[in-house]
């Protein structure tokens, strides 16, 4: 194989360590040349934007401070650690993206904002008995089952603005409410004047 000196680190590398230009390779090794384009990033974010350039070289920073990655691991950013390959997904592990574990906890952390706004949103408390509580004890109830396109399991993988005009349909209501309006009978057997049936 052919070696070629970098111009930048002065050593002797495989010509594999080197990025194709033209018919030619860089005069400059991969490393260096990365390095080198992060630099003139941050130059040129200092011009713009000093605080979009103070987090990039704060990023830049942990990423030195990393030191050598493990045979088969990958860097998962948000818990900061190095990580077998394994324990990613295998869009995550392509896209330079978190572990398993955080992503998880990712999508949890955004469908739980998801649901305090869409609760916000319809007056933050039960319309039939005004609970007030965690959110989870919450549902969204439509008041006519005909005009329902998706429920809460798929609204949550969607954008609020998206799903606006499904909450536009609903009414809040607590668990317990909505179980008792789906109910088709009360506890003496009679029949109970709120029932919505859940398939018409």
């Amino acid at each position: 194989m052919e070696n070629k000196i970098c111009r930048n680190c002065c050593e002797l590398k495989d010509i594999t360590e080197y990025r194709k230009h033209g018919k030619t390779y860089r005069l400059d090794c991969k490393i260096c040349y990365r390095e080198k384009e992060r630099t003139n990033r941050v130059n040129r974010l200092l011009k713009v934007d000093v605080e979009h350039a103070a987090r990039v070289i704060e990023h830049q920073t942990k990423i030195k401070n990393r030191g050598e990655c493990p045979i088969d691991n990958v860097w998962c950013y948000k818990c900061e650690e190095f990580k077998h390959k394994d324990k990613f997904s295998p869009y995550n592990l392509t896209h330079h993206g978190c572990c398993r574990e955080c992503s998880s906890m990712n999508d949890i952390q955004r469908n739980r904002l998801l649901k305090l706004k869409a609760i916000e949103y319809l007056g933050g408390k039960c319309n039939r008995c005004g609970y007030l509580g965690h959110y989870s004890a919450y549902d969204f109830h439509h008041l006519n089952y005909l005009e329902k396109e998706f429920d809460w399991g798929k609204a949550r993988k969607k954008t609020f603005e998206k799903i606006k005009p499904e909450l536009d349909k609903c009414i809040l209501l607590c668990k317990n409410c909505h179980a008792m309006v789906h109910t088709k009978l009360n506890d003496d057997g009679t029949l109970n004047n709120e029932y919505i049936p859940t398939n018409l």
